[in-house]
């Protein structure tokens, strides 16, 4: 029976899907755009459909409209109507420019978006940009539900069709300045200029006066990316002679500034976009300085205002809003980040027209008809023409789900007995050194008095705990599997046993998985200018080619499989051009010979035609070879060859459709056929294994080549620049971790090229690389001194290089990688800016990069929760345990392992702090008794001096004891600090967070001058400095983001 499309499931899905429109018309008390449903033929309500889901395709937000929807359906139906009765293919005239006159006038120019749904888009993006990100009231900005309101009501039909444009519905807001915008700017000009003033220490006079010199350095530091951007284009600033220009104008021209930065809006984040603005502005502003005459810029007049009158005056209306306006069309053009990048603009891409000459074309005022004001030519939707939406898959929630909470999701009784049989073997041994009662330890006495050697048995399970804990995986791993059984049964994924159940099976396989995708696919036909639907097996195999040729791909790069077992396996995915299923060749692999043998035997065309189709996949082989050969003979051969093939094609066809095949060929002569054809296709196989051998040539010079590059990679300290890398990764990610979140760090737009300060490097890196790669040193140095004496220096070394590599790109990478890093004045130059930075002490408004105070101030500012300062605590534990090991190991001691050894530690420790409190006593309340002071010091000096000279003469202590101390004690105190900044609150509460301060101070003094000190020595040797810059700054980023690639397997969007 021919398939035909039932008109009541028409009726059905026209009513259901209408309904909203009919109900509108219904609230409305009009009538629907047809006058009689019942008398509306089957295919007259196909189109009306069609045309509904069409408008709702390309709708884009409009969609939150409904009734207006409801609106454009209603008019567009009566539009379709009349070309339907007039029987003459034309566009809808809503569809057209304004200024096109005729049927067939300006059809490069119909658009449904242009010219329908832009207009729509523009007031509703004006009004919604109007709100002020919600703050602004109700009264003064409509809303979804405003425009929707509007619909509801036969005011709507006001807007006539096509559009009138000209109605009030379609006028924009007027653009409000920002309340307080000009207040906001002018307090922030005022802050700049009094931090700036303050760091002159000018004496106050009677009467205050801002310092010129104050206004200099804001104006310069405020200005410097203008600066550098006229410096970079050629180009002289707005000013001819900086030097000439008055303290008051220069007041004027840094207002000027922050009001265009204020007002910009999104338009910010195009800096050099800001920088042509103000750079023409200035320009401005000075002719009307020089005329002395009162009058609004030119740039914020509209373009039919001649001078006349000041209505329409806006920088916002004439100046940003036709950059906003673009960037906002290509916002709306790039499919939320889906769109190829070509086909649209980002932030960069305006940004890098502004940092070329180029970007004078657009002139000043703005000439809008430049290709760069262009908006985007909007793109039809294809995936909406059938009327539905691109799936879009939810993330579930197990993927957000932290891997311990999955672990603590199994079942409690296996969990226990799982830990049962690992810690089982630890039973007994622990048994026995608890019952030891004559351990000697090198430590001291309470590791081993009265508490069971708690110490030792804790030794003796921390890595076995830390092992059970890395390995969990393995018991969630045994879990999946055991509950992936129970889901296989439940599925019944076990039936297919066996290579013959596969044969079976295969061809329910792309059925089963186009069910069960999670993609709806509603349309699983080819192309429907087909006269005739292709069965929707094609479509089907068509969609599971590719996931099982992945599958098999999988499988061979695992040598789970041999490559001619692949290219058996693998499924020909069909474009289209032959209408069969083309399976894979396990299945049809001998069943031409068994088909060949079949028809000679038989007698007739309906004994040929049952036979074959008893025996599974012989009829999709025979219909492959018998179209492929077609195909291959009619692409290889002339076009008189061509034309036989063609012929005995027909006339096989039909013979077959007469049911003569067997009387009208002899069959039994398909045996030299199949010899000819083979032969003719070995023929045209033969230009193909010179080819092949070009491309043995080929991979070997490649891998000559990945051997070359990688070896020059490590001369040129690349692996150093991905370990550094690497480590920025893994601080932030501990801190994410811990704090919940970590804040971002502005890199710049591309390659470096200016020199960094070393205090901007210690900023940057203080915290994530050098505290980190110090630690890692003194654990090495540690297991130097006192690690095992037996290994030998070899053993150490193979031990340790990698860590010492580690360490050591964690501290010096930055300034490997650092432009005139090595350069000797430069150097000078950095340290003298560190020490400003390191001692300046601030104040309200000051930023991190001014003054260490602030910028360790903000270094604290991740430390916000109850949990937070915990976890913080008890990472800080750690620097402890240098102290309690080390003071063990001293020659002082000898062979005394009391625990008031310990405890003289902690006491020389408290002198020491003492001490330094004595020498770092605050300047403004000692100015009344310096000498005083300065007594005590000295005093203090000298006797600090005598104990240890008297300790290193009169007792055990060493010179060596004295090193190991400070190695023991330099830890402790940074844990302390550590302690003190996690609970900062409390400490303040009781007048100790200034000397905390201090010693933090201190102690960033201390590392900045360890990881300084051979910056400086190696940039006593001149040929150092050039070896860095043409060799490792040249190509060690790019190389670096190589090794990148490598380790991720070429996949650049990696998580590694």
């Amino acid at each position: 029976m021919e398939p035909k499309l039932d008109d009541a499931a028409v009726h059905k899905v026209f009513l259901k899907s209408l309904d909203n429109y009919i109900k509108w018309c219904d609230y409305l008390g009009i009538k629907p755009a047809w006058s009689n449903l019942e008398r509306i033929s089957g295919e007259k309500k196909l189109l009306f459909l069609s045309l509904y889901f069409l408008i709702w395709g390309e709708a884009a937000n409009i969609r939150f409209l409904p009734e207006c929807l409801c609106y454009i359906f209603h008019q567009m139906v009566v539009e379709m109507n009349e070309i339907l009765r007039q029987q003459v293919a034309r566009p809808a005239a809503s569809c057209m420019p304004v200024d096109s006159h005729g049927p067939h006038g300006f059809d490069d120019c119909v658009s449904f978006l242009d010219n329908v749904i832009a207009p729509l888009y523009e007031v509703v993006s004006a009004e919604a940009l109007h709100n002020e990100n919600g703050r602004a009231p109700h009264s003064e900005w409509r809303n979804y539900d405003d425009f929707n309101e509007y619909f509801w009501s036969l005011r709507s039909f006001e807007l006539g069709w096509p559009w009138r444009t000209s109605s009030s519905f379609f006028q924009k807001p007027i653009r409000r300045r920002k309340k307080d915008s000009v207040s906001n700017q002018r307090e922030h000009i005022v802050l700049l200029l009094a931090n700036e003033q303050s760091r002159l220490n000018i004496p106050e006079e009677m009467e205050p006066k801002l310092d010129d010199g104050a206004v200099h350095k804001v104006f310069l530091k405020s200005l410097d990316s203008y600066i550098k951007w006229c410096d970079y284009l050629c180009i002289k600033p707005a000013w001819s002679n900086l030097e000439r220009i008055s303290g008051e104008k220069k007041l004027l021209v840094l207002s000027l500034y922050f009001l265009i930065w204020g007002e910009a809006a999104n338009i910010r984040f195009l800096p050099e976009c800001l920088c042509y603005i103000f750079h023409h502005m200035v320009v401005e502003m000075n002719e009307i300085l020089r005329q002395q005459v009162s009058r609004p810029a030119v740039s914020c007049m509209p373009v039919d205002s001649h001078g006349g009158s000041d209505v329409g005056v806006s920088f916002l209306d004439h100046v940003i809003a036709p950059l906003y306006e673009v960037v906002s069309a290509e916002a709306f053009h790039n499919e939320n980040g889906r769109a190829p990048h070509s086909e649209w603009r980002n932030y960069d891409d305006f940004n890098e027209y502004f940092w070329s000459l180029r970007s004078f074309e657009l002139s000043w005022p703005w000439r809008t008809s430049s290709s760069f004001f262009q908006k985007p030519i909007r793109r039809r939707k294809y995936e909406f023409e059938a009327g539905r939406d691109k799936h879009r898959g939810k993330t579930s929630f197990v993927e957000h789900r932290t891997f311990l909470r999955l672990y603590h999701s199994f079942h409690r009784l296996w969990i226990f007995l799982a830990i049962m049989f690992q810690i089982a073997p630890l039973v007994g041994p622990t048994r026995m050194i608890m019952k030891q009662d004559n351990i000697q330890y090198s430590w001291h006495e309470f590791v081993s008095i009265k508490n069971y050697n708690a110490l030792t048995v804790a030794s003796l399970w921390a890595p076995v705990v830390a092992i059970y804990l890395l390995d969990i995986h393995i018991f969630y791993t045994i879990a999946s599997a055991f509950f992936g059984f129970l889901l296989g049964a439940r599925d019944r994924l076990g039936e297919i046993r066996s290579l013959e159940a596969i044969h079976k099976q295969f061809e329910e396989f792309p059925g089963a998985f186009m069910k069960a995708l999670h993609v709806p696919v509603t349309n699983r036909t080819f192309d429907a200018s087909h006269q005739k639907a292709v069965d929707k097996n094609i479509v089907d195999a068509a969609h599971f080619a590719p996931f099982w040729n992945q599958i098999i791909k999988c499988l061979r790069e695992e040598d789970y499989i041999t490559d001619l077992e692949m290219e058996l396996l693998l499924m020909p995915k069909n474009s289209g051009r032959l209408q069969l299923v083309q399976w894979p060749l396990f299945l049809l692999s001998s069943k031409i010979l068994l088909a060949k043998e079949i028809a000679a035997e038989s007698n007739s065309q309906e004994e040929i035609v049952e036979r074959i189709g008893k025996i599974d996949y012989m009829k999709y082989a025979v219909e492959e070879v018998y179209h492929t050969l077609k195909l291959v003979l009619a692409e290889t051969l002339e076009a008189e060859g061509r034309m036989w093939v063609e012929r005995i094609y027909e006339d096989i066809g039909t013979s077959i459709k007469n049911r003569k095949i067997h009387n009208d060929f002899q069959l039994n002569k398909l045996s030299l056929v199949i010899t000819r054809v083979t032969a003719l296709l070995g023929i045209l196989k033969e230009n193909e294994t010179p080819e092949h051998a070009k491309g043995a040539i080929k991979a070997l010079q490649d891998l000559y080549d990945a051997i070359v590059s990688f070896t020059t990679m490590q001369f040129q300290l690349c692996t150093v620049f991905f370990t550094f890398s690497l480590g920025t990764r893994t601080h932030y990610f501990g801190r994410t971790i811990l704090h919940g979140g970590a804040r971002y760090q502005a890199t710049g737009r591309g390659f470096v090229v200016k020199h960094i300060t070393f205090s901007e490097n210690y900023r940057l890196y203080s915290r994530s690389h050098f505290v980190k790669g110090l630690e890692v040193i003194l654990l090495l140095v540690v297991y130097l001194a006192y690690g095992n004496d037996k290994a030998g220096a070899v053993s150490y070394i193979l031990l340790t290089v990698s860590s010492w590599f580690l360490a050591g790109s964690w501290l010096f990478a930055p300034f490997l990688f650092n432009p005139a890093g090595f350069e000797w004045q430069k150097v000078v130059v950095d340290f003298t800016e560190w020490t400003n930075w390191l001692f300046y002490r601030g104040g309200i408004g000051v930023k991190g990069s001014e003054s260490w105070e602030a910028w360790w101030e903000e270094e604290l500012s991740h430390i916000r929760t109850l949990s937070g300062r915990i976890m913080e605590t008890i990472l800080s534990l750690r620097f402890f345990v240098f102290q309690y090991g080390i003071v063990y190991k001293l020659k002082l001691q000898g062979s005394d392992t009391s625990f008031s050894i310990y405890g003289w530690s902690w006491a020389a420790l408290a002198i020491i702090i003492f001490l330094f409190k004595v020498f770092t006593f605050s300047r403004k309340i000692s100015v009344n008794f310096q000498l005083v002071l300065r007594l005590a010091q000295g005093i203090a000096f000298l006797v600090a001096l005598a104990v240890v000279t008297v300790g290193v003469v009169l007792t055990d202590l060493s010179v060596t004891d004295i090193f190991a101390s400070v190695l023991a004690l330099i830890p402790t105190g940074w844990g302390i600090l550590s302690i003190a900044c996690a609970w900062k609150p409390i400490i303040k509460r009781i007048g100790m967070w200034k000397s905390i301060r201090s010693l933090a101070r201190l102690y960033d003094a201390g590392m900045g001058m360890l990881i300084f000190l051979p910056v400086a020595f190696c940039s006593w040797f001149p040929f150092l400095s050039t070896f860095q810059t043409r060799m490792m700054f040249n190509q060690g980023f790019s190389r670096g983001l190589e090794i990148s690639l490598i380790l991720a397997g070429n996949h650049p969007n990696s998580d590694l």
